[in-house]
């Protein structure tokens, strides 16, 4: 607004002094065409790229009748409604400092705006292609949900959530035959699995955000895929790295965020496959009594997790411990079925007289 004056705000403060001073020159014809023009010019260009956000619009909200009760005809016609009303007051404003303005740097600048203008309405559309990609994620479509992610990635490759959620789909899908798709992000002449695929997008995210947690968890969780993978298929010296990866991973989860149960679940659950029940034990305990928290006597001491360490104890053959700790679990949730079930298993293996208190 102040190119569009001509001045300062702080000179209109003396505008009257000036003027008794000096006789007014008025502006001569060649600097009204070319205000003209640059009005003109600018004036199409704020247009065209509202003409461009709300043809995009309509797509991103599809026809009306497509929406079946009257709460999505709604908010269909709210949404409209709040969208003409913001570019047309955007057209209103524009075009008042437009032909207003005594300054041919105004129409310019303005022109300028429209480039990030529009570029950052490409966020507001990564968004809404990133939610319908996780839309098709939920329903198994694979291919249609990384199309989408494939979009978001484009309009902003600063969004860091897409580059994760194509890393689950791989790894969801987890396809080890080798096969090209460009638009998956395959390079000419490559040929990648899912496993490959799921790594790219999973580092690209570590790139952005190294200590964004949850990928070091999904990661670890494809790695013990890519061990079970290998078993099948014959190389167990090759699927020993893998657990090895794994563990490195939720280790890394850990001191990040120590407090996830699913985390210590799943650095017991590669002991077990190591054979090594007194570690995985320990990772049952370290969860249960939460022993990275610093509040006094805090526990994570839901039934799940006294269930868990029932199973380790039980495999242990600490029978009466294993009763205990399933009887601690029914105390939380009496109607888990797991700590149902297996108290009765473990307390045949006790002998009379040697069960612990209830």
């Amino acid at each position: 607004m102040n190119l569009a004056r001509g001045r300062a705000l702080w000179e209109l403060h003396y505008k009257d002094e000036a003027a008794a001073g000096e006789e007014k020159k008025a502006p001569s014809a060649t600097f009204k065409a070319l205000m003209w023009i640059a009005r003109i010019g600018a004036m199409a260009g704020i247009l065209y790229t509202c003409f461009l956000i709300l043809q995009q619009f309509s797509e991103l909200q599809g026809p009306v009748n497509l929406y079946t009760s009257q709460g999505e005809v709604l908010q269909w016609n709210i949404a409209w409604a709040l969208m003409l009303a913001c570019v047309g007051g955007g057209i209103y404003i524009f075009g008042g400092i437009l032909f207003k303005g005594v300054s041919v740097a105004a129409p310019l600048v303005l022109l300028v705006t429209m480039f990030p203008l529009y570029y950052f309405w490409g966020w507001f559309k990564g968004d809404v292609y990133h939610n319908m990609a996780i839309f098709f994620s939920k329903q198994g479509k694979w291919e249609e949900a990384i199309s989408y992610y494939q979009k978001v990635n484009k309009l902003n490759e600063f969004f860091i959530m897409p580059y994760y959620f194509t890393g689950n789909v791989f790894n969801d899908r987890f396809d080890m035959t080798k096969s090209h798709h460009p638009e998956w992000g395959d390079k000419p002449g490559e040929m990648r699995t899912d496993y490959d695929r799921a790594i790219a997008a999973y580092e690209k995210a570590r790139s952005m955000a190294p200590n964004y947690v949850q990928m070091h968890h999904q990661v670890g969780i494809m790695y013990m895929k890519m061990y079970d993978y290998l078993i099948k298929n014959g190389q167990p010296a090759e699927a020993a790295k893998y657990l090895d990866k794994a563990m490195a991973r939720f280790e890394l989860y850990e001191q990040i965020d120590p407090v996830y149960d699913l985390n210590y679940y799943r650095k017991a659950q590669i002991d077990y496959m190591r054979h090594d029940l007194p570690a995985a034990k320990k990772e049952y305990e370290h969860n249960l009594y939460a022993w990275k928290c610093f509040v006094k006597g805090h526990l994570h001491d839901s039934a799940e997790a006294y269930s868990n360490l029932g199973n380790v104890l039980y495999n242990l053959r600490k029978f009466p411990e294993a009763v205990e700790a399933y009887q601690m679990a029914l105390q939380k949730d009496p109607t888990y079925a797991p700590a149902q079930r297996n108290l009765g298993i473990a307390r045949l293996q006790v002998p009379a007289g040697a069960l612990p208190k209830k």
